[in-house]
């Protein structure tokens, strides 16, 4: 891929579009965006416990094909069960609002691109939900990742996943909440 072919000026105010600008064509585009999705969901923290490459990357594969791209507009409301979703931003910058006690929500911290919120070890299956509003004037690129999807494509590859963790089982069933029997581990 020659990149000398797609400039970009910056100007002080806005990015302008030089004439040598071409778009990428519509299959590069996908491979780059499958990547881009794929590096970031195995910056999860939950891939840092297998050690293993090749399963790690079958793993990330699976559960970029089982997550959902999406768009908000710029000061959209987007709100999320985090105990049973994950979201990652791609692009964008949005603000989080978590639930008080007293049922109201308060502003907690940005989130930026590569970041993201959802409780991937939790064990309470209770809905907790929270709010997200894209913060900036243009729109926010996310994925959306079920953690049943998750668990599952974690359950699918249990008999390579098992010798991996095998000697950290109670804190990986703990960590990962898999609805496993110690007896299909061992």
């Amino acid at each position: 891929l020659d990149w000398s072919h797609f400039r970009i000026m910056f100007d002080q105010k806005q990015f302008l579009k030089d004439e040598t600008f071409e778009v990428l064509p519509a299959p590069i585009q996908q491979k780059l965006s499958l990547e881009l999705d794929q590096g970031l969901i195995g910056s999860l923290p939950v891939f840092d416990l297998i050690q293993d490459i090749e399963l790690k990357e079958k793993l990330i594969s699976v559960v970029s094909m089982q997550s959902t791209p999406c768009l908000a507009a710029a000061g959209q409301q987007i709100e999320v069960d985090e105990n049973s979703e994950i979201l990652i931003i791609r692009q964008g910058r949005v603000v989080l609002f978590e639930e008080s006690r007293h049922g109201d929500f308060n502003m907690t911290r940005e989130l930026h691109p590569g970041e993201h919120v959802g409780r991937i070890y939790a064990i309470d299956r209770s809905p907790k939900y929270i709010k997200l509003i894209v913060a900036d004037h243009s729109p926010c690129e996310f994925l959306l990742i079920n953690k049943n999807s998750l668990e599952k494509a974690l359950s699918f590859f249990n008999r390579d996943v098992k010798q991996i963790l095998r000697s950290n089982l109670l804190l990986t069933r703990l960590l990962l909440a898999i609805p496993l029997s110690p007896p299909a581990l061992l």
